[in-house]
């Protein structure tokens, strides 16, 4: 939605950047309470981040 955004807008879009992201989400339960909250786990995060590269279109010559 944000690529399209921009391109509409009137940026060119140049390429993009990926971020891979491998750890886990944390803060589902407060530390050293597993006893307590058993039943709540880690879920690992997304994987795929993209990043656009825009920019604003150069002027004609």
């Amino acid at each position: 939605m944000v690529f399209t955004a921009l391109s509409e807008a009137g940026f060119e879009f140049r390429g993009q950047m990926i971020r891979l992201v491998r750890t886990l989400r944390g803060g589902d339960r407060p530390k050293h309470a597993e006893a307590e909250f058993a039943n709540v786990g880690s879920l690992p995060r997304g994987c795929y981040e993209p990043g656009g590269l825009f920019r604003k279109p150069l002027p004609p010559a």
